[in-house]
């Protein structure tokens, strides 16, 4: 089974994986959760600071680490895998960074040739689960997060992080709602679960609303 936790950064998606780790192991399920931590490059700073260098190689390399890791427990292992975000999330990054004239031409293209070749031998997520906490609340918790040291300053600047963070919140909106389309519209991705979860709710609840309509589709795939 394969669950996907869509959103901003700071929505909570690191402490949702943990717990629904916990409580599927707890089951006897062979689960893993994956935050994206995995794959941060050590050159993942210089992408914030020097995007029109690094924005491509980088991005380029979370799209092989993803595969590589959901091939690995999801396809060869046969795990159930809980994921921060969605293989399909990395391709929004890319048309921002296109947008923005970071990414040229070419290299855009090159990205989505590969992306198409990889994700062909990925399934579509089971479930797949939508937050996106308001700006405010993510730049107030990725604060608190690099103060306790839990998470490396990555942004130049504060000024940069807030740009960041507030572009990226509009981005999640607008691909939440293609997801919810898609699911409705394309036969590929109807068998998806989509679980839309308020991110300023207690973790504990956020937990109890998704560890449940794991259960509910594991009932279906029997």
């Amino acid at each position: 089974m394969y669950v996907a936790i869509s959103g901003n950064t700071a929505a909570g998606k690191s402490s949702l994986i943990a717990e629904l780790e916990r409580r599927l192991c707890r089951l006897g399920f062979p689960a893993v959760g994956i935050s994206e931590r995995v794959f941060h490059h050590q050159y993942l700073r210089l992408m914030f600071s020097n995007p029109r260098d690094f924005a491509f190689p980088i991005q380029l390399s979370f799209l092989v680490e993803r595969y590589m890791v959901l091939l690995r427990n999801l396809v060869s292992l046969r795990r159930t895998v809980i994921m921060e975000r969605c293989h399909f999330d990395d391709l929004l990054f890319v048309e921002e960074h296109f947008q923005a004239g970071n990414i040229a031409e070419d290299q855009r293209s090159t990205y989505h040739q590969l992306a198409l070749v990889l994700h062909a031998r990925l399934p579509h997520p089971d479930v797949l689960v939508l937050m996106n906490p308001a700006p405010e609340t993510s730049l107030e918790r990725l604060a608190r997060a690099e103060q306790r040291n839990d998470r490396p300053k990555e942004f130049p600047s504060d000024e940069a992080k807030e740009r960041w963070v507030r572009r990226w919140h509009a981005m999640e909106v607008n691909l939440h709602k293609q997801y919810r389309q898609r699911t409705a519209q394309d036969l590929a991705r109807a068998g998806t679960t989509l679980v839309q979860v308020d991110p300023a709710q207690d973790h504990a609840r956020c937990a109890d609303i998704v560890y449940a309509a794991i259960l509910n589709r594991r009932e279906r795939n029997k």
